[in-house]
């Protein structure tokens, strides 16, 4: 995976840690057969990172899993940010590795959305701001841990959301 171009927008669980299956806490309700505390491991995730139920995971009661997309957001954690890194050799990164994922979860979500809106009727400003969207949220260098939460707390998130609300005259146009 090349640092600083736009990763792949969809996963690649053979390229992941399992990660998504770690980080996230789940309630047990109508979509997750059982409640999970978050940094926890579920319980059908095998020692190679995959989940032992996938083919069947609604009828297991794991609908939500069926329809999970990290969009990328797992391969780029351990093939970027945290190379020849796991939280099973690593148990001290758990946390830092949840919270760069949550990270890279919303910068993956903005790349599909800023990539999405080159297809409406967008004026030159705005198709400006666009690339530069899209720049900010892939870093020359790629994301390290230190980035992403410097980002983050720099209000990356909220700078990229003001500029989606700038789209809307675009969008009435469509």
């Amino acid at each position: 995976m090349k640092t600083g171009a736009t990763p792949a927008l969809t996963a690649d669980c053979n390229a992941c840690m399992g990660i998504c299956c770690v980080a996230p806490s789940f309630e047990k309700s109508a979509e997750f057969a059982l409640t999970k505390p978050a940094l926890t491991p579920c319980p059908h995730l095998n020692d190679k990172d995959r989940c032992k139920i996938y083919r069947n995971l609604d009828w297991h009661g794991f609908s939500a899993c069926a329809k999970f997309d990290c969009k990328g957001a797992g391969q780029y954690l351990t093939q970027v940010v945290y190379p020849g890194k796991s939280w099973r050799d690593n148990p001290e990164l758990k946390a830092a590795m949840a919270e760069s994922y949550r990270r890279l979860r919303r910068v993956h979500d903005m790349l599909e959305i800023f990539t999405l809106a080159e297809a409406l009727p967008l004026d030159e400003d705005q198709e400006t701001a666009r690339q530069a969207a899209l720049s900010s949220l892939t870093p020359e260098d790629g994301w390290s841990e230190a980035t992403l939460k410097q980002s983050e707390a720099d209000g990356l998130f909220a700078s990229l959301q003001e500029v989606l609300t700038t789209f809307r005259s675009a969008y009435a146009r469509r």
